[in-house]
């Protein structure tokens, strides 16, 4: 499904999967460099029928250009709960009705 509604809105995100040794040790080791190499991952968490979708920032200032990814799933219908962006702030704001900007020791 996240494969066809990435097609249909004509963007070719990476798909990583951090069951991977190489990818999960990089974005560990070295966070920067796993963000250049794989750009931002859209993760979603699926629990119940809903997705739970995650954006993932290295920004200390998010705005709600960084939900591009959640916005374009909430375009498709999918069946999302509240979504979040990962981000380097110090605590938690929202960003939109559905979304919020979170900081990174509280999303791990």
């Amino acid at each position: 499904m996240l494969r066809r509604l990435a097609d249909e809105e004509g963007k070719h995100r990476r798909y990583v999967s951090l069951d991977l040794l190489g990818p999960r040790t990089l974005a560990i080791e070295n966070p920067a460099l796993f963000m250049q190499r794989y750009q931002a991952p859209l993760l979603i968490i699926a629990e119940d029928g809903e997705l739970f979708p995650i954006e993932v920032k290295l920004s200390a200032t998010p705005t709600v250009r960084d939900v591009r990814g959640i916005s374009a799933l909430q375009k498709k219908g999918a069946p999302l709960g509240k979504g979040m962006v990962a981000c380097m702030v110090d605590e938690p704001f929202p960003l939109t009705a559905d979304v919020e900007a979170m900081p990174p020791d509280i999303v791990w």
